[in-house]
């Protein structure tokens, strides 16, 4: 799915750089907002998404207040997307995803985990 998305964007990246991108390593955070439910409390939507998240394959998923860190490939990131859309948008009929990526190649990836991020600024 990201390298569709990568080609529509940049037509001229090849199929190597198109796998490298998948392949990328990523630290994100998700917040999702259901919205357009009859029921005002949005917890079990929540719930399911974290959920998915978990079993997506990611290296970690730690959820905390005000949403989900994860850490992984992109292509579990964007799949994991797509995945709690397809469960929660028959459900819920609005879906608002805020996402902050961090995309970095100047460190292995054994030490790009959420613990060494959190442990760089505290």
């Amino acid at each position: 799915m990201l390298g569709r998305i990568l080609s529509f964007l940049s037509p001229t990246l090849n199929s190597a750089q198109l796998n490298k991108f998948d392949n990328q390593h990523v630290n994100a955070d998700i917040c999702l907002t259901p919205m357009g439910s009859s029921n005002t409390s949005t917890r079990a939507d929540i719930r399911k998404a974290v959920e998915i998240m978990s079993r997506a394959g990611f290296d970690e998923v730690k959820p905390h207040a005000f949403g989900t860190n994860v850490s992984g490939k992109w292509s579990t990131l964007v799949r994991s997307i797509e995945k709690i859309s397809e469960q929660l948008l028959p459900e819920c009929p609005r879906l608002h995803f805020d996402l902050r990526i961090s995309v970095r190649e100047d460190k292995p990836k054994h030490k790009q985990t959420i613990g060494n991020t959190i442990a760089a600024v505290t």
